[in-house]
């Protein structure tokens, strides 16, 4: 266990990852140089074909002589390759995540510090404010009382960017607004798919796995901007990245042991019927690879999932099984195969 400490003891590593937003870029990194407890280090990480971003970094970097700016340069796109080449970098205690198009008033690190006294507190986040042509979104919606938690049918909810008020236990946070004990933060799931959505619950559901507790705090709250979003090829199709979404979604649940209900009832019982009926009425539905995606991640992350309890148990048995390295390999090579199967398919 993790002994308590006074939030100004800990130390802070801000992760910044940002693509052809340079402006969006430089309000962030000013609204962290006016935090009331200064990060010990901002990490800021870009794709090589980003000139125009990393001169902007060079410039800031000459402009604020307090905040420790540095820069990584990635040749491979998305969020998951930025954050695993930033990971091993990271010095502070804390390590804090927060989008180039958002701003962070000035007590934001203090506000998520004051969270890790607790010792039994292993990730924090907090309210997202979203702004688009001038108007506050979603101000008007009322507090979920299923907001980042998984449902009793193993459905993932969403809904920090609305208003609530307190601090709450959740098992997922999103990536504009969160943070994390560094020692609790594992490498980002290379095997998800697309813009590695739900790579978020992925690290949250390990931090709860670790016997800690995933806070919301109303307190911690920043500003999304919602910059446009340079898009690929990729994400401009939008049935591939449903696609993507469904197997990630399934696939980080049932690594977990979360989605079987979700699965079973959701994705078999309702949703399956509803678009074989759609489709022989001639009607726009979900097409039946969607389904298959789900299913695909559902399995795979089973899979995974059994693979890891495994080797927790072998560990509380054994200690370090290197006696055993022969049989690890032997179980875990059919998932090696099928993951490799379904990088290639894709």
């Amino acid at each position: 266990m993790i002994p308590a400490n006074d939030s100004p003891s800990l130390s802070v590593s801000v992760l910044v990852t940002s693509y052809r937003r340079p402006k969006y870029l430089a309000a962030c990194l000013r609204s962290i140089d006016a935090q009331t407890v200064p990060p010990t280090q901002v990490v800021v990480v870009m794709r090589d074909e980003d000139l125009e971003t990393q001169q902007t970094v060079r410039q800031l970097q000459a402009q604020f002589q307090r905040l420790p700016i540095e820069a990584v340069i990635v040749t491979q796109p998305g969020v998951i390759a930025a954050n695993n080449a930033a990971f091993p970098l990271l010095e502070g205690d804390v390590v804090a995540f927060l989008d180039d198009d958002s701003t962070a008033p000035e007590r934001w690190i203090e506000n998520l510090l004051d969270n890790y006294r607790d010792p039994s507190v292993g990730a924090v986040g907090g309210r997202i404010i979203n702004h688009l042509n001038n108007q506050v979104l979603y101000s008007d919606m009322e507090f979920d009382p299923h907001c980042q938690r998984i449902d009793r049918f193993g459905r993932p909810h969403g809904g920090q960017m609305y208003p609530f008020d307190g601090k709450w236990n959740v098992e997922s946070l999103t990536g504009s607004n969160m943070s994390f004990r560094r020692s609790l933060l594992a490498k980002c799931d290379e095997t998800l798919f697309g813009d590695g959505f739900r790579y978020e619950l992925d690290l949250c559901l390990l931090v709860i796995r670790s016997g800690y507790r995933v806070l919301l705090d109303a307190e911690s709250v920043n500003e999304h901007w919602c910059a446009p979003r340079k898009q690929g090829p990729q994400r401009k199709d939008t049935k591939v990245v449903e696609a993507h979404s469904r197997y990630n979604e399934d696939y980080v649940l049932a690594k977990h042991g979360r989605s079987v209900w979700w699965v079973l009832s959701r994705r078999l019982v309702v949703r399956f019927p509803r678009d074989v009926i759609a489709r022989l009425r001639g009607q726009e539905n979900y097409p039946i690879r969607y389904l298959r995606s789900a299913l695909l991640g559902w399995g795979r992350g089973m899979t995974i999932g059994r693979s890891i309890r495994r080797h927790q148990l072998d560990q509380l048995l054994w200690g370090d099984p290197v006696h055993n390295r022969t049989a690890d390999l032997k179980r875990s090579s059919t998932t090696r195969l099928m993951l490799t199967e379904s990088l290639s398919d894709h």
